[in-house]
């Protein structure tokens, strides 16, 4: 079931992320309104503390599970701080693009 949560929340952030990165690449700078890039980033926002309290609460479990149990529970972790590494870097292309496009509509 873990695996499951943390497969769905990587396809999450793996299209988010093509999406803001695929605009970059084809022009070379960040495109979008300011106003989809802030839902943008607050919606990896609240996945990444979603992984991080689902991480607190796997290790909460892993101190009372058993050893059959735990292999599962590694893996998942591993997962998961995969996801949270794809999470992050998609909230840093996102803030870059953000900040970028804050900044034009000031000129």
């Amino acid at each position: 079931m873990i695996r499951r949560l943390v497969l769905g929340m990587c396809a999450a952030v793996m299209i988010l992320a093509a999406v803001s990165v695929r605009s970059q690449e084809d022009s070379g700078t960040c495109t979008g309104d300011t106003v989809d890039l802030y839902d943008a980033i607050q919606g990896v926002r609240q996945m990444r503390n979603e992984i991080l309290d689902a991480l607190s609460g796997l290790k909460t479990a892993a101190k009372t599970a058993g050893s059959d149990q735990l292999d599962d529970m590694r893996y998942a972790e591993e997962d998961m701080n995969s996801t949270l590494a794809q999470t992050a870097a998609a909230l840093t292309d996102l803030e870059r693009c953000y900040h970028q496009a804050t900044s034009a509509t000031k000129d």
